[in-house]
């Protein structure tokens, strides 16, 4: 019985241990192009505000998450199915895990991906590609 949770124990790890990224890599793209389309983004103080176009096919923007990754503040869009008519998003920057120099470090995260994480004969690294956010 106990060699029978060991083992199920040691398939669960090495499955852990297939979906877990080794290192990151970050490929910057010369502008935004995914979702959503921006019209401005603006700052007053530690308050981001970014306002968009809700394109309406088929994913709305409910709001924007703002993500810490390695010392840099990278903003990334919450998309649901359900319609959205909101158009303006603010996003407070005032917690003290984000560095006060935020506005230089500022990107949106245009894809994320992690190479196989299924094939655990590999070095698995996340991939984030990104645009730099200039400020107005």
């Amino acid at each position: 019985m106990t060699a029978r949770y060991a083992l199920i124990l040691c398939c669960l790890l090495s499955l852990v241990s297939c979906f877990a990224p080794g290192d990151k890599r970050f490929l910057d793209l010369p502008r935004h192009e995914g979702k959503p389309t921006v019209k401005e983004i603006t700052g007053e103080g530690d308050l981001l505000r970014i306002s968009i176009v809700q394109d309406g096919n088929v994913v709305f923007v409910a709001g924007i998450e703002p993500l810490l990754i390695e010392g840099d503040v990278y903003q990334r869009p919450v998309c649901i199915s359900s319609v959205v008519h909101a158009t303006e998003f603010e996003v407070d920057l005032s917690d003290k895990r984000f560095p006060r120099d935020w506005r230089s470090r500022l990107y949106w995260i245009e894809e994320d991906a992690i190479s196989s994480p299924v094939n655990p004969f590999i070095h698995h690294h996340r991939e984030i590609h990104r645009s730099k956010i200039v400020i107005r």
